[in-house]
């Protein structure tokens, strides 16, 4: 290729740090001491003068007349070599012209001035490299590229390169560690001939973990011959193995004016228009994120119209400054020289800056068990709209909804669709975007199946976990009995169910308990293990006596191996009702989260003498496991 548009999503999604910059300097700074040498290779020191002003300079040795023949600027004479010119059946490799290297061409009319006025040096501004000024530098503590006034062209800026087989075979490991962030790859040109390197530079860029995208030099002339090239790029991604996935840049159409044996390239902005739609077409539906690239003179010449410039993220102009700026959204790409040098590369190669106009920020998203969240674009610039679309699991709907910056305050969000849909103005920072999700009390509710369970109610999430693990289950009368005050026995069971039910002696009963009770072995096993105690000197259990909440925790606190955390109970106004026994207990079961304590009247009490019901049970033992 020789000239380019649009980056690689992956780059678009992280901002570069602000060490980047210090990288980039390294690794791209070296094309200004490159670019005078090159220029004097490059560029003609003279124009014959039988070559017309309105022919254009396409290298330093040769110009395309306005009938697409081919002259020496030497001298004028026509040339008619195949390696130039391609065959009618076979168009040349555009870059053969120039040696492989870069060539924004212009009117040979406009070289005759800059010629007079100042000579190769001025001629250079106009084609040649990054001497003149446009530099590296950070903006809002991000890396950022400016032309030589001082203009940014792009914050959030990532250096990247673009090559062919012309460039050789490169140390891609190499060019990595120099700072480049991403490669653009020629896979051909036409829609017969493959780029030699083109296997070679996909595979070491898939294996370094480089970024990279494709480009295809365009020979287009109609819309038929459009779909072909983009039919062929597709044909030769599959078989080079590249998916859609494996892309962290676009595949760009390359598009400038050409030269090739019997034909003519376009001149009307209509043509083009349909050879781009005709291509996108064809790349984008195979699922490639897609791009256009030309020079600034061409973009605003044969290529001006909006559908093209609306696809256009990539411009090349060698100077001070880019004059191209109707790029079709925020990210932008400037290919600014042709004679960088990056380590791992012989010879020059194409440097290029992309980045954002006005800086964007992330938006991260994440569900968690039941459901899940995505927002429908990221990064995104501050003031824009983003819209997030939440996607519970069956039987579950959205609990909470948290939406923070990056300095931890909250975003405000617009309800859009409850439980499903919102959208919030993006701030000047990162927003992290999260949401949690609960029973929706259907028909695979664990608890659904107990009519006098009202899922409405505080403890229906409780339930649900203690049916769901084996816990708890309901009567035979098919009910569970969430308000039933639960009696010491059945705390027991309970236990006793959820540890496997392992094997008791019932010979250690107290002579309060039925031998051949239900709850015999429950009782026997929590009494051997020391789950819970009897009354007193140990004589007495009382298996149907009511459960208490400081009964209640010192079981748990047992059953946890009688952990050491505890809290501060003298916030609650009733800390004194709480039996010496159970102080320990009933510390622990606080400081855990596992007992909260109840409202009475807007003040948060204790209440340890008050009886326990089953729900409350279920409900202690899920905050213990943490549900």
């Amino acid at each position: 290729m020789q000239l380019v548009s649009s980056l690689p999503v992956s780059l678009r999604r992280a901002p570069a740090t602000l060490a980047c910059a210090c990288a980039l300097a390294l690794a791209f700074a070296a094309a200004p001491a490159v670019a005078q040498a090159a220029t004097a290779d490059q560029l003609p020191l003279a124009i014959d003068a039988s070559v017309p002003d309105d022919a254009t300079l396409i290298s330093s040795e040769y110009a395309q007349l306005p009938s697409g023949e081919v002259v020496s600027v030497a001298d004028g004479a026509a040339t008619d070599d195949p390696d130039l010119l391609g065959t009618p059946d076979a168009p040349p490799d555009p870059l053969e012209a120039t040696g492989g290297e870069r060539f924004v061409p212009m009117s040979v009319g406009e070289a005759r001035d800059a010629l007079a006025e100042g000579g190769v040096e001025l001629l250079a501004e106009r084609i040649g490299g990054n001497e003149y000024g446009a530099y590296w530098g950070t903006y809002a503590g991000t890396p950022a590229f400016y032309m030589k006034d001082g203009t940014l062209f792009a914050c959030q800026a990532e250096g990247v390169i673009d090559v062919s087989e012309w460039n050789g075979d490169i140390d891609w490991a190499a060019v990595k560690a120099a700072g480049v962030k991403g490669a653009i790859i020629r896979i051909g040109f036409g829609t017969d001939r493959l780029d030699y390197k083109a296997a070679r530079n996909i595979s070491e860029c898939k294996r370094l973990g480089i970024p990279f995208g494709i480009y295809i030099y365009s020979y287009a002339y109609d819309e038929a011959f459009a779909r072909g090239e983009g039919a062929q790029v597709v044909a030769w991604m599959r078989e080079l193995g590249v998916s859609p996935d494996d892309l962290g840049l676009p595949v760009y159409y390359d598009l400038e004016r050409w030269s090739w044996t019997g034909h003519t390239p376009p001149t009307d902005p209509a043509v083009y228009t349909a050879i781009v739609r005709a291509w996108l077409s064809e790349v984008q539906g195979a699922g490639y994120e897609t791009g256009v690239y030309s020079y600034t003179s061409y973009l605003y010449g044969p290529l001006n119209s909006d559908y093209i410039h609306d696809n256009v993220s990539w411009a090349a102009q060698y100077g001070a400054q880019l004059t191209f700026t109707d790029f079709g959204g925020n990210y932008r790409g400037w290919q600014y020289t042709s004679s960088g040098e990056v380590a791992g590369i012989e010879g020059r190669v194409d440097l290029n800056a992309f980045g954002n106009a006005r800086m964007t920020y992330a938006v991260t998203a994440s569900g968690a068990e039941g459901g899940s969240v995505s927002v429908s674009a990221s990064p995104v610039e501050a003031g824009q709209t983003v819209t997030i679309t939440v996607s519970p699991s069956a039987g579950k709907k959205l609990d909470v909804l948290t939406v923070t910056d990056s300095s931890g305050a909250a975003v405000r969000v617009t309800t859009v669709r409850e439980g499903s849909t919102y959208t919030f103005t993006m701030p000047a920072r990162a927003v992290s975007v999260s949401a949690t999700f609960v029973c929706d009390g259907g028909a695979l509710c664990p608890s659904h199946r107990f009519p006098d369970v009202d899922q409405a109610k505080w403890y229906h999430l409780a339930v649900d976990w203690a049916v769901e693990n084996g816990a708890m289950n309901g009567y035979d009368s098919g009910l569970f009995g969430p308000e039933d005050t639960l009696t010491r026995a059945q705390i027991a069971g309970v236990l006793y169910n959820l540890t496997g039910q392992p094997w008791s002696d019932v010979s250690i009963l107290p002579a309060d308990c039925d031998r051949s009770a239900w709850y015999s072995k429950c009782v026997a096993w929590a009494l051997r293990t020391g789950v819970m105690n009897g009354y007193g000197d140990g004589s007495s259990f009382g298996p149907n006596d009511a459960l208490t909440r400081e009964q209640a925790a010192a079981v748990l606190y047992n059953l946890a191996g009688k952990p050491s955390m505890r809290a501060d109970l003298s916030s609650y106004p009733d800390a004194d009702e709480v039996s010496s026994w159970a102080y320990d207990a009933l510390s622990w079961a606080v400081a855990e989260g596992v007992i909260n304590g109840v409202d009475k009247g807007g003040t948060l009490v204790l209440d340890p003498q008050a009886t326990c019901s089953r729900a409350m049970l279920a409900g202690l033992m899920s905050n213990q496991a943490g549900a």
